[in-house]
């Protein structure tokens, strides 16, 4: 039986990585022999994390103390930004350890992370080896001298091969992740990337007559997810408006909903509210004005059998069939929103080709399927 060490850094605060962690870890017990190192980004202390984000000489300390005492034979790594530094790829490159790396965002690329910019999208860094566009706009977390010291230490492990020396397989979410990174700055081979989304626990299908006609956004309730759209869109919109999410523009969202009868909002809500609304809605708004990962809510969707309304940004757009499995609109435009809503009507064959679009690819079946595959190809392989 394969042994596999899972590491991951969470975030300050929960997110869609963190939850893929869990539910892959999870997942993977079933078949081999799985541990975990965690790290926390509630750890770092200034100014020690000035130079540790570098490489944190704690972190690879724990890191090579879970090696000697679990003996992997692949470490699968999910996000070291920034507790753990890239002293993961250093040791895994010094010990011959095979490491996989899902990359769940652009940050190797892009300091914010997210390829845009004044909600616009931005590949201004994709192809730079030291992001000095990134210092100029302030694009991670609005200041020029944190945008420096990430672009600083990115530049320095891009010079130095850190990052593609260390990996031996490069996770993609999507295709239009892997395409992104293939053409960027980062000498990542074809052999070194795969396609593999996420996945999640089936939600269970819910069929035409146990939905109303309510259109639901769930998600943060920011810019980049397109709610400024949605609200401009509103005097328009003639259905029900359901939001759940928190963020931001909460206060805005509030407004609009005493403004507009049919705009409610929810606030923030757990799973299982979030999947009896999904059962019951006739379509998914996914609003999103910037390329995006794999988002969750999209795959619970189709999990229960819900068309999406999505924008035709790239990457999201591939997501979702238009016709098939959901209908696409003009991103970060209002009127085409409206129209295509108000076009839209909800029918059992959109229903079950949602459905089918979770069950051929977003199953945890599938997502074991795939996993094994990854880490077969490697432990058969000597690593040079």
């Amino acid at each position: 039986m394969h042994k596999i060490l899972i590491v991951h850094t969470r975030y300050l605060q929960h997110g869609g990585e963190d939850t893929v962690f869990e539910h892959e870890t999870t997942l993977l017990q079933k078949k081999f022999e799985v541990d975990t190192l965690v790290f926390s980004n509630k750890e770092l202390q200034f100014p020690a994390f000035l130079w540790e984000v570098f490489n944190n000489r704690e972190s690879e300390k724990r890191l090579m103390e879970k090696i000697d005492q679990f003996q992997p034979d692949v470490i699968h790594l999910h996000n070291f930004f920034y507790k753990l530094s890239p002293a993961i790829f250093q040791v895994c490159t010094k010990l011959c350890i095979p490491l996989v790396m899902t990359i769940h965002n652009y940050r190797l690329l892009c300091p914010s992370g997210l390829l845009t910019r004044n909600q616009q999208p931005c590949t201004l860094c994709v192809n730079k080896t030291f992001s000095s566009p990134a210092i100029r706009h302030k694009c991670f977390k609005n200041s020029a001298l944190k945008s420096a010291h990430l672009a600083s230490m990115l530049a320095y492990h891009h010079e130095n091969s850190t990052f593609t020396k260390g990996v031996s397989k490069f996770i993609f979410l999507t295709p239009f992740a892997k395409a992104t990174f293939l053409n960027s700055h980062m000498d990542i081979s074809e052999s070194q990337a795969v396609v593999k989304p996420n996945f999640i626990p089936d939600f269970g299908l819910s069929e035409l007559n146990k939905r109303n006609n309510a259109l639901l956004f769930i998600g943060r309730l920011s810019e980049e997810k397109g709610i400024p759209t949605l609200l401009k869109a509103m005097p328009n919109i003639h259905q029900p408006v359901e939001i759940i999410g928190d963020g931001p523009l909460r206060e805005e969202v509030i407004a609009a909903s005493l403004k507009y009868p049919m705009l409610k909002y929810h606030g923030f809500q757990d799973k299982d509210f979030i999947a009896a609304k999904l059962k019951s809605c006739s379509a998914l708004l996914f609003l999103s004005e910037w390329y995006e990962g794999l988002p969750m809510t999209i795959i619970e969707a189709f999990s229960t059998g819900t068309p999406i309304i999505c924008s035709n940004i790239e990457n999201v757009r591939d997501l979702v069939q238009h016709g098939h499995n959901g209908f696409h609109f003009q991103w970060g435009n209002p009127k085409d929103l409206a129209k295509i809503i108000k076009e839209y009507t909800i029918t059992e064959q959109l229903i079950q080709q949602a459905r089918k679009t979770y069950q051929e690819n977003y199953t945890p079946e599938q997502n074991l399927k795939l996993l094994s595959s990854i880490y077969d190809s490697l432990i058969k392989t000597p690593v040079n």
